[in-house]
C-alpha cells in the first residue's frame, strides 16, 4: 500500500500533470479518452487504463468491484481531490442522466430551429415551395431554407394548413 507521498504515487501524479490543464480546481485531461469520449485513459507500467484508477491504486486505495470516478461533475477532471471510488450503478445512473440531458438539449434545438424556419417562411412562400419543381436541394437554395424544410413542406408536415391544394407540386405518379 502506497502513501500519498510514495514515489509510485508521485510518479503517477507527475505523468498525469503532463497531460492535464488546470481550470479552476479541476485538472482537465488533454490526453487520450475511451471511445465513448468520457473516461480519460493513459498507459502506465505497460498497461492502458483509466487515469483515475491508476491514481487511486498508486495512492494505495483499492476497492474491488468499484469504479474510479469524478466527484466534481466534470468528466474530464483528473484532480486527485476530485477522484473517488463509486458503485457501477451510481456511475451508470449519473451517465444516463447526463445523456438524457444532452438528448433534451438536442430536441429543444430542433424545436427552436423549426420555429425559426416557420418565422422565415410566410404562407405564400410555403405555397411557392410546395408548388416548386425540381430537386429539393435546388428549391432549398432558391428559398434560403434547409432541404429538410422543403421535404417537410412537400410532405405536408410543415405548413399543411395554408389552404391550398395539398397535392400541388407533388407531380403525377404512374
Amino acid at each position: 500500500m502506497s502513501s500519498p507521498q510514495s514515489p509510485e504515487y508521485l510518479a503517477v501524479l507527475a505523468a498525469i500533470r503532463k497531460r492535464a490543464v488546470e481550470d479552476g480546481e479541476c485538472w482537465n485531461w488533454t490526453g487520450a479518452v475511451q471511445r465513448c469520449g468520457a473516461t480519460p485513459t493513459m498507459r502506465w507500467q505497460g498497461k492502458v487504463g483509466a487515469v483515475r484508477r491508476f491514481l487511486l491504486l498508486a495512492r494505495g486505495v483499492n476497492q474491488p468491484g468499484m469504479l474510479a470516478t469524478y466527484t466534481c461533475g466534470n468528466a474530464k477532471c483528473v484532480n486527485p481531490e476530485h477522484t473517488a471510488w463509486a458503485l457501477r450503478r451510481t456511475v451508470q445512473r449519473r451517465t444516463t442522466t447526463e445523456q438524457g440531458h444532452q438528448q433534451t438539449l438536442v430536441r429543444r434545438k430542433k424545436v427552436a430551429d423549426n420555429a425559426r424556419t416557420r418565422a422565415k417562411l410566410s404562407e405564400d412562400l410555403a405555397r411557392q415551395v410546395r408548388e416548386a419543381e425540381g430537386f429539393q436541394y435546388e428549391i432549398a437554395k432558391r428559398f434560403g431554407v434547409a432541404q429538410s424544410t422543403v421535404s417537410k413542406i412537400k410532405r405536408g408536415v410543415m405548413w399543411r394548413s395554408y389552404g391550398g391544394d395539398p397535392f400541388a407540386g407533388l407531380g403525377a405518379r404512374s
